[in-house]
């Protein structure tokens, strides 16, 4: 994922903070970035969903799907790109 972003110039990676999950984050992260060779061009952040309403939309999309019926319609009209990750 983060080669993907790189090639389509992000310069900023913002995570749903989690503090179980955040070491590992910035162990992968760093990592990835430094691979790429793009260490200090591409910077990343854990946020709490509060402080970043972008993160909302995940989760929205997500429940609309579990939900089904109509919401779950409305998002598969959607031009919205997807990749499996794991």
């Amino acid at each position: 994922m983060v080669l993907q972003l790189c090639r389509s110039d992000v310069k900023n990676i913002v995570l749903e903070s989690d503090e179980s999950q955040n070491p590992l984050d910035r162990k992968v992260l760093t990592n990835a970035l430094v691979d790429l060779g793009v260490e200090g061009e591409v910077g990343f952040a854990h946020e709490l969903p509060n402080d970043e309403p972008l993160l909302w939309i995940p989760d929205a999309l997500a429940w609309s799907i579990n939900r089904g019926g109509e919401w779950e319609r409305r998002v598969k009209k959607m031009s919205v790109k997807t990749q499996n990750l794991g």
